[in-house]
C-alpha cells in the first residue's frame, strides 16, 4: 500500500504515520520501496518478519468478522460485503 493509503486507512496525522512506519521499519516489519512507475510514491510492504503476526491474526481476526456477520441473512451479508469492499478498493 502507499504511504498515503495507510494515512487513509488509519485516520492519523502525516506525522503520526511517519514516526509509526520509521518504528516498524527499525523492527523490520516493514520497508519502503519506491514506485517503478512513479517516483514520488513510496510503497509500505511487509517484511517476512512484519508477516508474522498478520499470518497468525488473520485467521483470529475472520473468525470474528464471521461471528459478527452470523445473524444477518445472505442477501445483507452481500450488501456489506459490497459496501467494505467499496471502501478498501477506494483507500488503494
Amino acid at each position: 500500500m502507499t504511504a498515503g493509503a495507510f494515512l487513509s486507512a488509519s485516520l492519523v496525522t502525516a506525522g503520526a504515520i511517519t514516526n509509526r512506519i520509521d518504528r516498524m521499519e527499525a523492527k523490520d516489519l516493514v520497508r519502503r520501496v519506491a514506485d517503478a512507475n512513479d517516483r514520488r510514491v513510496v510503497r509500505i510492504r511487509l517484511t517476512d518478519r512484519g508477516w508474522r503476526p498478520v499470518d497468525g491474526m488473520l485467521a483470529e481476526h475472520m473468525d470474528l468478522y464471521a461471528r459478527l456477520l452470523e445473524p444477518l441473512d445472505d442477501d445483507t451479508k452481500t450488501v456489506v460485503a459490497d459496501a467494505l469492499r467499496s471502501l478498501l478498493e477506494k483507500c488503494e
